[in-house]
């Protein structure tokens, strides 16, 4: 129930932290400090989904000429949905103004039996997201959540726009490990009334060995088509199955065995359409330790 997110209009710098107590604070790299942050309403796990939307400041100061930026967390756990709003604003700069941080808790989606479990910002008014029950969109502005359909997006977690491409990115979904990341039109007329299909997909992990078995992923964009994906492994393929997958990975906490493999690839253009390049794989495998997660 500890819980990371970088905080995106703030840089690559700043780390949002959330313990299971519900408290908050934000770490500032370059500036080797911590910041308190309002605590939020609902604990997270680690590997609740999360996007980010970009705002206008409503109140009546000198900042309403800067954005605000909004991260949208999702509980993997139950249907707790919350949103963080920071100012952009450098921490070391004006430390008095984070009195316009806060927390709200958000309505849950119409189906309350199981946690979403994937999730894509349509554009800066429109979350898409998906339980095992079937696909909501959430109207930013009005907090009002409505059905699409009964279809549930192919991804895994979040996926991520690049605007450089015009597409949204994302891993294959669980229930399979074929290593894939895709790419989809998400925008609001191709999912009209089923699923999106991946206009292109990649194997993007070389096989690994025998011993080891994916008990999780995650995908981290990097900008400009460039994305890092995480995948955890655990050395006993025997104990493991691929459908168990959120419960295997809330599992790491110390070693057990668990290596994290770090890969990098790019999308790029080209003459058949995209393209995908790949760079540095590295493994890691910590002697009594675990990554719990990559930002």
């Amino acid at each position: 129930m500890r819980f990371f997110s970088l905080l995106p209009e703030q840089g690559e710098s700043s780390v949002m932290f959330t313990d299971p107590s519900c408290n908050s604070a934000v770490y500032d790299m370059d500036m080797k400090s911590f910041v308190l942050a309002p605590s939020s309403y609902f604990c997270k796990p680690y590997d609740s989904i999360t996007v980010s939307i970009r705002n206008r400041c409503s109140s009546g100061n000198f900042l309403d000429h800067e954005d605000d930026h909004g991260l949208y967390v999702m509980n993997s756990l139950d249907d707790s949905f919350e949103f963080f709003n920071y100012c952009k604003v450098g921490l070391s700069t004006y430390p008095l103004l984070y009195n316009k941080w806060y927390w709200s808790p958000l309505p849950s989606p119409p189906s309350r039996t199981s946690p979403l479990v994937a999730a894509a910002v349509i554009d800066n008014s429109t979350i898409c997201a998906s339980s095992k029950n079937g696909t909501y969109t959430f109207d930013i502005s009005r907090e009002v959540w409505s059905h699409t359909g009964s279809w549930v997006l192919p991804f895994h977690r979040a996926a991520e726009y690049v605007p450089e491409l015009g597409l949204w990115f994302g891993l294959q979904a669980p229930g399979t490990w074929q290593n894939r990341l895709c790419a989809f039109d998400l925008s609001s007329s191709a999912m009209a009334e089923s699923a999106p299909s991946p206009l292109h997909d990649w194997e993007y992990l070389d096989l690994l060995p025998d011993e080891l078995l994916p008990v999780g992923r995650a995908l981290v964009n990097l900008g400009s088509g460039k994305f890092c994906i995480a995948t955890h492994c655990r050395k006993d393929r025997s104990a493991l199955q691929e459908e168990d997958e959120l419960e295997n990975i809330r599992s790491l906490g110390g070693n057990g065995g668990v290596q994290t493999l770090l890969t990098g690839v790019e999308v790029v253009r080209c003459a058949d359409g995209l393209q995908l390049i790949h760079h540095k794989s590295q493994r890691y495998n910590i002697e009594n330790l675990s990554i719990h997660c990559v930002l």
